[in-house]
């Protein structure tokens, strides 16, 4: 037996979203025997359901004192260009994916690439700072474009939108496999025909910025990726707002429809 006792963390989120559901009844916590997957036992629409309960994990980006720091050592670059009197003036700007988990080597061979292409430049231009290897994502970018005063030094931004879209379904497919592969290991599990997977997620679902089409590119990645058989339904619920949305719901299953704290 397990010595924990009753549902803890992502699982009272969970819990808590069960009990105001009006379609959703007997509500069993069985996480704590020890025996594997699932979380929690319920009945939705008359059928008996297993739910297995994971927190959304999305890399949040750089600390902000590690993109000041890049930021000005990017800048210190850019102002030594600047010092030529004879070189082309530019405007400097440089976009981070959030996916990239560190900055350039501060001793790289960035910088020389970022001189060159500032001193022998006359059109606009895009360059990548992240070595091959190191680069996830679209890494880190400087564009530069000509400027007619003396230019400007490039702020560092870390690119939110672009970050949870092209992040939401990478993330959460990375949990339908996980979970999927300690389902099949599990011998309780083999008892249950209907399977959820829910996830505690504080940032896609509370991103107002995703459009209606983004939601169903997330949602066709979701239902053709890989172990989504074991799943009837893959639903996304914050803990702040007490919304919830399905982002896979199998072919024929009843559906879960949206549903937000009162």
């Amino acid at each position: 037996m397990s010595s924990r006792s009753g549902p803890r963390g992502s699982e009272l989120v969970v819990q808590d979203w069960l009990q105001r559901r009006p379609d959703v009844e007997d509500i069993r916590y069985v996480g704590d025997s020890g025996e594997g997957p699932p979380d929690f036992l319920a009945v939705f629409h008359g059928e008996e359901v297993a739910i297995e309960v994971t927190r959304m994990p999305l890399n949040t980006g750089w600390p902000e004192d590690q993109r000041l720091a890049f930021e000005a050592e990017l800048r210190r670059v850019v102002q030594s260009v600047k010092d030529v009197s004879e070189a082309p003036r530019w405007h400097v700007l440089c976009k981070i994916d959030r996916r990239q988990p560190k900055p350039p080597k501060r001793h790289g061979e960035w910088k020389e690439h970022v001189r060159e292409a500032l001193l022998s430049g006359s059109a606009p231009g895009r360059l990548q700072l992240m070595a091959e290897g190191e680069r996830i994502g679209k890494g880190v970018v400087m564009e530069y474009f000509p400027a007619s005063n003396d230019g400007s030094l490039p702020i560092a931004d870390q690119e939110n939108a672009y970050f949870v879209v092209s992040s939401a379904s990478t993330r959460i497919l990375e949990e339908v496999r996980a979970k999927a592969f300690k389902v099949r290991q599990s011998e309780r599990a083999r008892r249950y025909p209907c399977w959820w997977l829910v996830l505690d997620d504080e940032i896609v679902i509370e991103y107002k910025g995703i459009t209606t089409k983004e939601w169903r590119d997330i949602r066709d990645a979701i239902a053709s990726g890989e172990s989504i058989d074991v799943w009837n339904k893959v639903i996304l619920i914050s803990s702040r707002s007490g919304e919830c949305t399905a982002v896979y719901e199998r072919s024929g299953e009843t559906e879960l429809g949206v549903q937000t704290r009162q």
